[in-house]
């Protein structure tokens, strides 16, 4: 097995038991930071991805999904439970996260059927699919052009394209005035919210990986996510692309979220200070968006 292909397997294998799958170590933990994405997105901060696309795009349940680089397939089992699509074909190239997948489905009876298969490499159905997903998937895709290219031959004419993706900079390779501002806001937080959880060191700095940290653990990681938008708009028709910020929510908070008390008003107004600096900080241009919802159909 190509040896790249092999540590991403190995990561995706490994992640529910890892340090970066622990409840309270990412952003997306944070009920306050997901309301203000869902308010970027939908245009309410209490209207979900399930609910908006139920309002805008999908008016019934649609028969057949593809969805790639599923996991355990929570995000597909939210589509079933939404009555957004009545099955799904899901792939995955970890075959530990297949199989909790597959059991998931089984106890919920869910008609989602599991691929374990490299997508990059996949070949799909053709003209067989209603609505293709990717739920942070595409980032981690390096053949974009052949992926597309295959999902534009499996889906019907007029097919649905869902997609919610990190478009940041490649492999998280964070600007110099991304990561200088992020370490600005960091340094006039209190020590009790710099803490590590696993250990109590105090973060004094967040920095960039490095390229050789990035292939080390998970090489698909970001592996072209700058290209996601040009190509997808050289593949499909483009409905809406919808931003949700991200330069400093992604790298600022993601050790650190844990610490700020959500039943606290003082610690949720920390929170929503540092986004609403962000969405200015988008807003004038000084910093990029690094998430987005596009919603495209096959031409």
């Amino acid at each position: 097995m190509d040896s790249r292909l092999s540590r991403t397997r190995s990561y995706w294998n490994n992640y529910q038991s890892s340090d970066a799958c622990r409840e309270g170590m990412s952003w997306w933990d944070s009920p306050v930071i997901m309301e203000h994405c869902q308010r970027l997105v939908t245009g309410d901060p209490k209207t979900d991805i399930y609910q908006f696309l139920r309002r805008e795009f999908i008016s019934r349940p649609l028969e057949r999904g593809l969805s790639i680089c599923s996991g355990s397939g929570e995000f597909e089992r939210g589509l079933i439970d939404s009555g957004i699509c009545r099955s799904i074909d899901a792939y995955e190239i970890a075959e530990e996260r297949v199989k909790e997948g597959v059991r998931k489905a089984r106890e919920g009876k869910y008609a989602i059927n599991f691929h374990l298969e490299d997508v990059n490499r996949a070949v799909f159905r053709e003209n067989h699919y209603d609505v293709f997903f990717s739920w942070s998937a595409l980032h981690h895709i390096e053949n974009l052009e052949g992926v597309c290219e295959n999902v534009g031959k499996a889906l019907k004419e007029g097919g649905l394209v869902v997609v919610q993706e990190y478009i940041g900079p490649d492999q998280f390779q964070w600007t110099e005035r991304q990561v200088s501002i992020a370490n600005r806001v960091l340094r006039v937080l209190p020590e009790r919210l710099r803490r590590t959880p696993r250990t109590g060191e105090v973060l004094t700095r967040v920095e960039r990986p490095t390229i050789e940290e990035m292939n080390s653990t998970d090489p698909s990681e970001a592996i072209r996510s700058r290209e996601i938008i040009p190509v997808l708009e050289r593949c499909f028709d483009i409905k809406t692309i919808r931003f949700f910020g991200g330069p400093l929510y992604n790298i600022l908070f993601n050790r650190i979220i844990g610490n700020f008390d959500h039943d606290s008003d003082g610690d949720v107004a920390v929170i929503k200070l540092i986004l609403l600096l962000e969405e200015i900080l988008v807003e004038e241009k000084i910093l990029d968006n690094d998430y987005a919802v596009i919603i495209a159909r096959r031409r």
